[in-house]
């Protein structure tokens, strides 16, 4: 099992990497701009990687073959990751539901592709607000932390 979880995380990192290299070459400021910004990305991305390799090792166990279980993992990656993110984001702007996306995100960030897309959206978010009304860390914890 460690030695499937290092080669996993390896390969992961190496995606991370490609992917630092695509924000810098786009200059995505949001995500590697600043110090704070690359870092926050980082520590995202890497807790991400983590989390998300032990939660597809459980979720495998489900199944018996490894081909449905991939399959199950990617699929619920993606509506999980992204479309999730984004019904919390109407959630959370429409007045009527606003306090029901405030308790259903703290369930939600168990599940590491939500946490990653809502962690990510509310850097950019964040870093479209502050050429309005001032930055804020991503290290704060209204950007990739509790709220």
């Amino acid at each position: 099992w460690l030695g499937n979880f290092i080669f996993d995380l390896g390969s992961y990192l190496v995606t991370v990497v490609i992917a630092f290299l695509l924000f810098a070459i786009f200059s995505q400021d949001w995500a590697v701009g600043s110090g704070d910004a690359f870092f926050g990305t980082f520590f995202l991305f890497l807790l991400y990687g983590l989390s998300a390799i032990g939660f597809a090792y459980l979720v495998s166990f489900l199944f018996e073959e490894h081909s449905a279980a991939q399959t199950v993992v990617m699929m619920m990656n993606f509506l999980v990751g992204f479309l999730l993110v984004l019904i919390m984001y109407f959630l959370r702007n429409i007045e009527s539901t606003e306090t029901m996306a405030k308790v259903l995100v703290y369930f939600l960030r168990v599940v590491p592709p939500f946490a990653l897309g809502d962690g990510l959206f509310q850097m950019v978010m964040s870093s479209a607000m502050s050429s309005i009304a001032g930055g804020k860390s991503p290290f704060d914890m209204d950007v990739a932390g509790l709220n």
